[in-house]
């Protein structure tokens, strides 16, 4: 059994470029234009336009409410860089491992544009660089523009990779059941074959015994055999012993008769 370690994406993820890749690639194009169109007023972005009053003025330098401008748009765009620059972070760190990769540097590159009009708002706070100001907003339009077209394509397979992650911890969750499943069962046959190899033990140990006993019947039979018979060849060693004495006796008894009576004859 094998289990899929790498999550498979849609062919389209990796395969052909992304509808929304070639938005943000014309929004890029429409930023450097806008940039351009722009060029004639760079004296305006380096400088502050004398028409227009500072921002602080413009408050009567009332020391809290510009303070309260100010502090806010310099955290808030030192959060917008920081938001970007950790996103452009994991873009470059990660380039073959997530998918959509491009929408990572697109939603980076907006942010960092939003923190920049924050920052163009705080120094308006003293200098009136209003154009440059707009410049910096123009182009956070088109960047925020192009993101906002370039992702609505990709949410059907954003979808699709969320419900293939789903079915693969599904089939995880499920594999996890049925190996614990699969442990349990070998924990069962273990104790029973355990159980087996403890009744054929102790079946063997009872045969052993009865072997044994067996055995010594046995023994003890063929030796009483042994001596039955040894005692039977010692009484057949005396009764042929004994016939032997008396055939002789008899011989000799007979002979003892023949001679008396061969006497008397002689005599008469």
């Amino acid at each position: 059994m094998t289990t899929q370690s790498e999550t498979t994406y849609p062919t389209s993820v990796t395969g052909h470029q992304e509808p929304g890749q070639r938005v943000l690639k014309y929004g890029i194009a429409a930023m450097v234009l806008a940039t351009m169109l722009m060029a004639p007023g760079v004296e305006l972005f380096v400088g502050a336009d004398g028409r227009f009053h500072s921002l602080g003025s413009s408050l009567a330098w009332d020391r809290w409410i510009v303070a309260l401008h100010l502090i806010s748009d310099l955290l808030i765009g030192g959060a917008y860089v920081a938001i970007s620059l950790t996103l452009l972070y994991l873009a470059g760190k990660a380039q073959e491992e997530i998918p959509f990769l491009w929408v990572f540097v697109a939603f980076g590159a907006f942010i960092i544009a939003c923190g920049f009009t924050h920052f163009m708002a705080a120094l308006t706070v003293w200098t009136p660089v209003y154009w440059a100001w707009a410049g910096i907003k123009v182009v956070t339009a088109v960047s925020s523009v192009a993101t906002a077209l370039a992702v609505p394509p990709i949410v059907p397979k954003v979808l699709s990779i969320i419900r293939l992650a789903r079915e693969a911890g599904e089939q995880k969750d499920q594999l996890a059941r049925l190996n614990s499943e699969l442990e349990e069962r070998v924990a069962q046959r273990t104790e029973q074959f355990a159980e087996v190899n403890r009744q054929l033990s102790q079946a063997r140990d009872d045969l052993e015994g009865r072997v044994d006993e067996r055995t010594a019947q046995v023994t003890a039979i063929n030796t009483a055999l042994h001596l039955e018979i040894a005692d039977r060849e010692r009484m057949a060693g005396a009764l042929q012993e004994s016939q032997q004495l008396f055939e002789q006796a008899l011989i000799g008894s007979a002979a003892g008769m023949a001679l008396m009576s061969r006497m008397g004859h002689g005599s008469r």
